[in-house]
C-alpha cells in the first residue's frame, strides 16, 4: 500500500468524506508535508495524464467523423 493510499484510507476509517474533506484530513494526518519526490511524482502524473487526454480526444474526434460519415 502507497503511503497516500494509508493516508485516504485512514481519513475514511471514522466515516464517509467528500473531496475536499479528504484533502484536508489528509494534510492533518500527513503534517501538510509535499516532498520533492512528491512535487516530481505529481508532475510526471499530470504529463501522462495530459498525454493521455490527447490521444482520447482523438479517438474521440475519429469516431465522431465515422459515425457521421
Amino acid at each position: 500500500m502507497t503511503g497516500q493510499a494509508f493516508f485516504v484510507l485512514t481519513a475514511l476509517a471514522d466515516g464517509p468524506r467528500g473531496g475536499y474533506g479528504i484533502v484536508r484530513e489528509v494534510a492533518e494526518l500527513s503534517h501538510g508535508r509535499l516532498t520533492q519526490d512528491g512535487r516530481r511524482a505529481l508532475a510526471e502524473q499530470a504529463e501522462l495524464r495530459a498525454a493521455t487526454a490527447g490521444v482520447v480526444r482523438a479517438r474521440l474526434a475519429l469516431s465522431g467523423a465515422e459515425a457521421a460519415g
